[in-house]
């Protein structure tokens, strides 16, 4: 759902009660906050458009899958250096 622009002086009004929050030692967060702007990202992050539902809901488990498989041969490469030296 979109939400409606603020006019111009609106957003004038917003910024300088930021500038004066900021002013006293406030940090920029809490002085947005304290002036009415959100802090929220503007779009939501979307899956890879390639993976389906179904696809995108299975790939922590296969990174896992995939991360420890290289984590064992990592392992056994260390071991053969090791074995040499």
């Amino acid at each position: 759902m979109a939400t409606k622009s603020q006019p111009v002086e609106q957003v004038i009004v917003k910024l300088k009660d930021v500038d004066n929050l900021r002013g006293y030692d406030t940090n920029l967060l809490m002085a947005a906050k304290r002036g009415g702007i959100v802090d929220q990202p503007h779009c939501r992050r979307r899956p890879h458009p390639s993976l389906g539902p179904n696809e995108w809901a299975k790939r922590p488990v296969f990174l896992e899958r995939e991360n420890d498989r290289l984590k064992k041969i990592v392992a056994a490469q260390t071991f053969d250096i090791s074995t040499l030296n």
